[in-house]
């Protein structure tokens, strides 16, 4: 983001301001991007219930944290991995002809259907109603990004946690940070 003449990494971070010395500091500021741009928003939306932006939004936010937390070249395996670490009830099979894991159609009908075209494919919607992530009508998927985004919080707060307590986390946060921003960390 800019503002003026000023780089920011979050909006309380400029980019100048990460000193890659201080675990803390980059640790807060990885929090405050995360929070700020993605989690702050849906959270807005969803109080207006709006639901297909929440979604749209949590949706990236869970492509921002799998960069993260999984790393990795394939978006695909890395989205879905994260899909199936941190939200247990996209591990089981859809009703599908074939059948098909819930991460796997996750992934294609929700994450590529948003990304590639803004809009979701193959019967599959944002709703409110239900209290349950996600539900089955005949052969459609609704997806609560209410609870999806409950989801991808607790996900978000594990993984803080697993920065201030590993050391490898936190140095492959770090490196994944410069690497992804080094342009911006280096002008």
């Amino acid at each position: 983001m800019k503002i003026r003449d000023v780089l920011f990494f979050s909006p309380k971070f400029r980019f100048a301001d990460l000193d890659f010395s201080k675990k803390q500091v980059i640790i807060e500021a990885y929090r405050d991007r995360i929070d700020g741009f993605y989690l702050t928003s849906a959270r807005a939306l969803l109080a207006q219930d709006r639901a297909f932006v929440a979604g749209l939004i949590t949706c990236a936010t869970i492509d921002a944290l799998a960069v993260y937390t999984i790393g990795g070249w394939s978006v695909h395996d890395r989205f879905v991995g994260w899909l199936k670490k941190n939200i247990p009830e996209l591990n089981k099979k859809d009703n599908g002809h074939p059948p098909k894991e819930l991460a796997e159609r996750f992934y294609q009908d929700i994450r590529n259907g948003l990304v590639h075209e803004c809009k979701l494919m193959n019967f599959v919607q944002f709703g409110l109603e239900q209290d349950d992530l996600f539900s089955f009508d005949g052969g459609a998927m609704t997806v609560n990004p209410r609870r999806l985004l409950e989801s991808v919080e607790l996900a978000f707060e594990r993984h803080c946690r697993s920065l201030e307590e590993s050391g490898e986390h936190y140095d492959n946060l770090s490196k994944l940070i410069y690497e992804n921003f080094k342009q911006e960390l280096t002008s």
